[in-house]
C-alpha cells in the first residue's frame, strides 16, 4: 500500500469505518467521507480514513485533502464481508462469511496502529460500535489519544446477547464521547451506560446536491393521466420493510394502473423480492433499478412523485438509525411516507414534513400513497415543509459545526 507523507497538520483525526465510498460517486455510507471532508476543510485539522478494501477500489488515495487507506482483509476475489448489502444481513444470509471476521478485525487493528504512529493521530473517531468502537477504545488506552464512537443503527439495535451487551456497555462507557443519529438510539445508550456522554447528531447532507435537478417533462400535478412514480431508495434488507410496500401496491394499481414502484438499491433480498413481486402479480409495475451512484440520485429523486420508506424492526431486533435517504428525499422536496420507527419521527412530523404510518401496515401505506397521488396541494406542502426543515437542521454547515465543537472540546480536555 502506498503511503505518501502526511505533512504536519495541527490535529490529525482518524476515522474508522466498515463501509465507505469505494470510488467517485459510490453511495456507500457517504456520511463518513463528507464528515472527513468537512474536517479537512477546517484550519488546523486533517482527516484520515481507514476502511476495508473492495475489488476495483484504490488502496490509497487523497480526495479533497482527505487521506483514504483501504485495507485488504482476505483473498481479494473472496472479500465479501463489507459493502453491497451490509455486514449483518450478509452474515445472516451466508454464515461462511464469519470466517472473514477475525482477519477483518486483526488487519484493521494493524493499520490503525500504523496510521496512529505515522501521523501522530490525536483523535480516533470510530463509526459503528462493533468492531470499530472496540478497537478505538483499546487504542485510546494504549496511546492515550481521545476517542469518539458513533452508533449508526444496527450496531445499537441488532447486536444482542449477554456477551455483546456487556461489550457494548464497555465500549460506550470507555469512549470519551458517544454520538448517535437519533433520539431513540440515544435513549438506548443512556440505559446501557448512564455515565456515558451521549450526543444525538444526525447525518449531514450536502444540500447543493439535492433539489437542484430538474424533473423531466411529466406534469407533476396530474399523476392520473400518466405514470406516477413511487420511489424507494435503500438496501434490500429486512429492516427496510419493502415487502409491506409491495403488498400495498395492488391497491394502488387498482386506482392508478400505470403506477410504477422504483426500487433503487441492492442487497441480499433481491431474489426474494423479485419472487414476491411475481407472486403478487405486480412485477410489471415494479422496476429494480439496482444501486445508483451519488451523481444519479438527485435526478432519481427529482423525477419521483412520492418517496416511501416502510422501515420495520427486524426479527433480530435490527432497526434504522436515521436513514440518509430519508433526509435526501426531504432535501429534494419530495413528499415522504415513512414508518413511525427508530429515528424517523426525529425529522418527520406527521402531516407537516411527511406522513407517518405504523410499521408492517400495508393498508395504511397504500392509503397514504393514494392520498398523496390524488392531492397535488398536499404533495407540494409536505415537500416544501420537508425541505425547509432539512435546510435548518441537516446541512453540513449545522452538522459539521457540531462535530468540530466536540473535537475542539476533546483537545482542550
Amino acid at each position: 500500500m502506498m503511503e505518501p507523507g502526511a505533512g504536519n497538520p495541527t490535529i490529525n483525526i482518524l476515522l474508522t469505518t466498515s463501509t465507505f465510498p469505494r470510488w467517485a460517486g459510490d453511495a456507500e455510507l457517504p456520511f463518513v467521507f463528507e464528515l472527513a471532508s468537512h474536517i479537512s476543510s477546517q484550519n488546523g485539522f486533517k482527516a484520515l480514513v481507514l476502511a476495508p478494501h473492495s475489488p476495483g477500489a484504490k488502496t490509497y488515495e487523497t480526495v479533497e485533502n482527505v487521506e483514504i487507506y483501504r485495507y485488504r482483509y482476505f483473498i481479494e476475489r473472496w472479500q465479501g464481508l463489507a459493502y453491497d448489502g451490509g455486514i449483518l444481513p450478509k452474515l445472516k444470509k451466508n454464515p461462511l462469511l464469519y470466517f472473514q471476521v477475525p482477519s477483518f478485525i486483526v488487519v484493521q487493528w494493524f493499520w490503525s496502529v500504523r496510521l496512529i504512529r505515522k501521523h501522530n493521530v490525536r483523535i480516533v473517531h470510530a463509526n459503528w460500535i462493533i468492531p470499530q468502537g472496540l478497537l478505538a477504545v483499546l487504542l485510546k488506552k494504549m496511546y492515550g489519544i481521545k476517542c469518539i464512537v458513533t452508533g449508526l443503527g444496527g450496531d445499537v439495535f441488532a447486536l444482542r446477547g449477554s456477551f455483546l451487551n456487556k461489550l457494548k456497555r464497555y465500549i460506550t462507557s470507555s469512549a470519551d464521547i458517544v454520538t448517535v443519529v437519533s433520539n431513540e438510539m440515544g435513549n438506548v445508550l443512556k440505559q446501557w451506560s448512564p455515565e456515558s456522554r451521549v450526543e444525538v447528531i444526525p447525518m449531514g447532507i450536502i444540500k447543493e446536491m439535492f433539489g437542484t435537478s430538474s424533473p423531466d417533462s411529466r406534469d407533476k400535478n396530474a399523476p392520473q393521466t400518466r405514470r406516477p412514480i413511487i420511489l424507494f431508495v435503500g438496501r434490500l434488507a429486512e429492516k427496510k420493510g419493502i415487502r409491506y410496500l409491495f403488498e400495498a401496491l395492488p391497491q394502488i394499481i387498482r386506482k392508478f394502473p400505470k403506477a410504477t414502484l422504483m426500487i433503487v438499491g441492492g442487497g441480499v433480498l433481491r431474489n426474494e423480492l423479485e419472487a414476491l413481486a411475481r407472486k403478487l402479480d405486480i412485477d410489471t409495475n415494479v422496476v429494480f433499478h439496482g444501486p445508483a451512484s451519488r451523481s444519479d440520485l438527485p435526478s432519481i429523486y427529482a423525477n419521483a412523485d412520492v418517496f416511501v420508506l416502510p422501515s420495520v424492526i427486524a426479527s433480530d431486533g435490527d432497526s434504522e438509525g436515521l436513514p440518509n435517504v430519508l433526509c435526501e428525499a426531504m432535501f429534494s422536496s419530495l413528499p415522504v411516507i415513512a414508518s413511525n420507527v427508530a429515528g424517523v419521527p426525529d425529522v418527520i412530523e406527521h402531516e407537516r414534513t411527511g406522513l407517518l404510518v405504523q410499521q408492517k401496515n400495508s393498508g395504511e401505506i397504500a392509503q397514504s400513497i393514494l392520498r398523496l397521488l390524488e392531492d397535488p396541494e398536499l404533495r407540494e406542502r409536505l415537500g416544501r415543509n420537508a425541505r425547509d426543515f432539512a435546510e435548518k437542521n441537516l446541512t453540513w454547515d449545522v452538522i459539521g459545526r457540531r462535530y468540530m465543537t466536540l473535537y475542539e472540546e476533546l483537545m482542550k480536555a
